[in-house]
């Protein structure tokens, strides 16, 4: 159980940062064009820029699937927020339904992760140094939450 709360301890922390990150983010996207956030650096390194593209909100695609005003299409850090804040409740949980929807959640934030940082350099063209810190912490939530996954399994077939 000590690996477990270890794990636990990490998801928790990881995602916590991640609802950092997201509440950051959301805070530059609602200011308006006079204000420079830290870590709007140059015209090449800039989260400003990467926030406020096409890519931003809804991932830069679910207003061409769905419209304009489907309840998706929201800020990319406000949807950060929520699940971020989801993940935190589900990283204290121990059974096997809870991690697999977290794994699952993992798995599409990493698929997402990818998807935003080909958009980013190649489209956008900046780096933004706050995205990158989101896909570690993606990157990190699905590897524990993957090794989580394990142990249950494990212990699951230790008690039959």
């Amino acid at each position: 159980m000590s690996k477990l709360n270890g794990i636990n301890f990490a998801l928790t922390l990881s995602s916590f940062i991640g609802l950092g990150l997201s509440i950051y983010s959301y805070f530059i996207e609602q200011q308006d064009e006079s204000y420079k956030a830290y870590c709007d650096i140059s015209d090449v390194i800039s989260c400003s820029k990467t926030f406020k593209s096409k890519y931003g909100t809804g991932f830069g695609i679910i207003e061409d699937i769905f419209g304009e005003n489907f309840f998706l299409n929201k800020p990319n850090s406000l949807l950060g927020i929520v699940t971020y804040s989801v993940l935190i409740v589900l990283s204290q949980l121990n059974n096997k339904p809870s991690t697999t929807f977290h794994f699952i959640c993992s798995i599409l934030s990493v698929i997402l992760s990818a998807f935003l940082a080909y958009m980013m350099v190649f489209k956008v063209k900046t780096i933004c140094v706050i995205c990158l810190s989101t896909y570690v912490v993606n990157i990190s939530n699905f590897l524990l939450s993957r090794t989580k996954l394990k142990i249950l399994s494990k212990e699951k077939v230790k008690r039959i």
